[in-house]
């Protein structure tokens, strides 16, 4: 793993990745998902080499079984 960021809700989504004023940033949506069990959310986050962004507050522990299904 090369770097690691906390969220705060699922990063499922595909990430994209633009230039302004010859900075390179990373961008990903951060929504959660309920079939993974993930902490819902509903933030962007866009990222640059060197940025200072703090990270989000990490989410509870997912549950271990869907709820409402049975085992």
């Amino acid at each position: 793993m090369l770097w690691r960021f906390q969220t705060g809700a699922g990063a499922d989504a595909p990430v994209a990745t633009y230039e302004v004023n010859g900075e390179q940033y990373i961008a990903v949506l951060a929504g959660g998902n309920s079939s993974q069990l993930s902490a819902r959310g509903d933030s962007l986050w866009a990222f640059k080499i060197g940025g200072t962004v703090p990270p989000a507050t990490a989410p509870p522990e997912p549950p271990t079984t869907q709820p409402g299904i049975p085992r």
